[in-house]
Order: structure tokens, then sequence, then C-alpha cells
């Protein structure tokens, strides 16, 4: 697990525009940010309490405290992806 989470941290990088923001290790969706009232931070690779789509990590007045969560989220306790389209997790 340790190689994994290096290897994200080492290959990740986020693709930003005004509203989207997107966290990538250049084969895998890891994680996105998406801006209304305030940015709402997602993490892909872990599931939410549902077991239903991707993990919701809070609202954040400032972009960087949204990307900083993000981070942080997928480099824990990674055990499962979710795939885009996947009736279940690899």
């Amino acid at each position: 697990m340790d190689q994994q989470r290096a290897a994200i941290e080492q290959h990740s990088t986020w693709r930003d525009s005004l509203y989207i923001c997107a966290l990538s290790d250049g084969s895998r969706h890891l994680g996105h940010i998406v801006k209304l009232e305030a940015w709402h931070a997602y993490d892909s690779i872990h599931l939410n309490d549902q077991q239903n789509g991707f993990r919701f990590l809070g609202e954040f007045e400032r972009l960087s405290d949204a990307k900083r969560a993000v981070e942080r989220s997928v480099t824990s306790g990674m055990t499962r992806v979710m795939r885009a389209g996947a009736d279940r997790c690899f």
C-alpha cells in the first residue's frame, strides 16, 4: 500500500478549470472538486457510505483546502477502485 500511495503522490496531477478540478494519475480519475456556492470535494476511489457513488469529503471555502482534502483521502486506506459504468468495485 505504501508503494501505491507513493505512486499516486508522485504521478498525480490536477486539471483545473473555473468550476471543476480533477485529480488523475494518468490512467485513473482519483478525485474531483466542483464549485457551487463553495468547493465540493469528492474522493473517486473510495465509495460513499451507501456504496453507490463517490465519497463526499465536504464543502470548502478555499480551493487549496478542498484539494488537500482530496489528496489526503485518496492516499489513505486505499482498498478499492470504482470504475465508471461499473456495477461493482475492483
